[in-house]
């Protein structure tokens, strides 16, 4: 079987086509060309031989059309997008164009050239959900988001589901993720990026091997026990295994499906107790300053997620000191 994984040079798309790799299946990438990609394909590389990286803008039906002329696809896991929420404030017709547009142009090409069952895996966010209005959040909950980064999902979300219900040879996975952390293939994946684009671990570590003095806290008036916001951390091992988890399932079924389903731990921990953990694991201190709240942020959200164990038999597998431990090898 022939996989392809759009975005497969970012962080989770690169985990995924490793690990599918591994697995025995045809692995092929496509990606947006950018300097530092390049250095990405030499160390992905250096893994498999197997996986074949094309680049390819999914922003241009041209390339797109020419790449699937080209190579035989039977099933997608779609990862290609802009993915910050500082960011999205700034540009929203950016994330619309390349979150939303870019997905469709995916679809059309993909059902120009496969007549079969097409199987789809669509990379989500918990960011859909917005507000909580009860927690933990599950598949249910409205959909009310609070950055164009979020809504751009929510919008990609319904054009896969319009696709679905309105041809009769789609199926189609969304799986919504939490916090992604940790980087456990021999930290191959270090690409430079702007703090705002680095999660909570990333940032904390920046500051244990100096390469910032402090941390940078945004927000210390939530209602949380601690005034700073609760998030539900996901380790990367654990994302991957759900993405596996969710193939397995599409493969057995015959017929058209469509499902959404939440990939976290169902904890949720505060900045400030992830930080402590950090100084006690790596008997350090860490030292951090408060900024005013970020536009879009909320005080607590972490996920229910018994229908991913029900239907998919996965569940995670990492606690929070284990994420911790692992952030450095």
């Amino acid at each position: 079987m022939n996989i392809l994984v759009t975005g497969g040079l970012g962080y989770i798309g690169s985990h995924l086509s490793l690990a599918l790799d591994k697995k025995g299946y045809k692995v092929k990438i496509i990606d947006k060309e950018i300097e530092n990609k390049k250095s990405l394909e030499k160390k992905i590389l250096k893994f498999s031989s197997n996986i074949t990286i094309h680049y390819c803008n999914i922003g241009h039906s041209d390339e797109l059309d020419n790449f699937f002329d080209q190579n035989n696809i039977d099933f997608i896991f779609h990862f290609a997008g802009l993915k910050s929420v500082p960011e999205s404030h700034k540009f929203p017709e950016k994330y619309y164009e390349t979150n939303v547009k870019g997905t469709e142009k995916l679809l059309n090409a993909f059902s120009k050239k496969n007549k079969n069952l097409k199987r789809f895996v669509f990379s989500s966010s918990a960011s859909v959900y917005g507000k909580p209005i009860y927690l933990p959040l599950d598949e249910n909950h409205s959909l009310q988001p609070l950055s164009p980064y979020g809504e751009s999902k929510v919008l990609a979300e319904e054009i896969l589901k319009k696709t679905f219900k309105h041809k009769d040879s789609w199926s189609v996975l969304c799986l919504r993720y939490f916090n992604p952390v940790g980087d456990k293939l021999n930290h191959f994946y270090k690409e430079k990026k702007p703090a705002y684009l680095k999660n909570l671990f990333e940032n904390i570590l920046d500051v244990i091997e100096g390469k910032k003095q402090k941390l940078k806290i945004y927000g210390q008036d939530y209602k949380t026990p601690d005034k700073t916001c609760i998030r539900d951390f996901i380790h990367i091992d654990d994302l991957i295994s759900g993405h596996i988890s969710a193939m397995t399932y599409m493969l057995k079924q015959d017929s058209p499906l469509w499902d959404v389903f939440n990939l976290g731990t169902g904890s949720g921990y505060s900045v400030l107790e992830t930080l402590r953990t950090f100084e006690n694991i790596y008997s350090t201190s860490i030292q951090y300053e408060y900024f005013g709240r970020r536009k879009g942020d909320i005080a607590i959200s972490y996920s229910n997620p018994s229908k991913a164990k029900d239907i998919l038999k996965w569940k995670s597998s990492y606690g929070l000191e284990e994420m911790v431990k692992s952030i450095k090898g």
